[in-house]
């Protein structure tokens, strides 16, 4: 029988919740761009961002073996796609900079939640705070409605309780010798 059962399911569902928080939250920054051809760029950016990240994350040979490769090069891709459109099309160049970065941040922040490996750990918790700083930040500098900001608010914060979540089972886990990690 697996002692820490409950708290490895504790985890596993504080990663969905802010899978889904993460998902819900980019579906609102859409929403506030009104740039088609960039909506279906990062919408293909986050989706295939999401495969590999699973994929390296179920450790698949092929993919753990270059996933170097695997993310580098679609970063190079849509990044110059990216800088082309915002060079033609400078409408909410600001807004476009910020869900492209906070697309990034999150997917690794993400990838690295259910890590045991010291050093992911540190990313983890490292890029989750930038996330959370730079969606609240984002918030209180556009003059957005008031219920777009409450939903907005409101998901960030499931984000911001999902990490905490992550973090205090695992130092639970730990604490009892369940986990150690790399």
């Amino acid at each position: 029988m697996i002692k820490a059962k409950g708290l490895m399911l504790t985890r596993y569902v504080s990663s969905l919740i802010f899978l889904f928080a993460f998902l819900i939250g980019f579906s609102f920054d859409l929403i506030l761009v009104h740039d088609l051809l960039f909506e279906i760029i990062i919408v293909a950016y986050l989706g295939f961002f999401i495969l590999i990240a699973i994929e390296i994350t179920l450790e698949m040979k092929y993919f753990r073996d270059h996933q170097r490769e695997l993310i580098s090069i679609p970063i190079l891709v849509m990044v110059s796609i990216e800088i082309y459109l915002m060079i033609f099309n400078m409408n909410n160049l600001f807004l476009k900079v910020i869900i492209l970065l906070t697309t990034v941040i999150g997917i690794i922040s993400w990838n690295n939640a259910l890590s045991i490996n010291k050093k992911k750990k540190v990313v983890f918790g490292a890029l989750s705070s930038l996330y959370y700083l730079i969606i609240l930040l984002e918030q209180i500098n556009l003059e957005l409605s008031v219920n777009y900001f409450l939903l907005r608010f409101i998901f960030l914060n499931c984000v911001l309780l999902s990490v905490i979540l992550i973090l205090v089972t695992e130092y639970t886990m730990k604490r009892k010798g369940y986990l150690k990690y790399i």
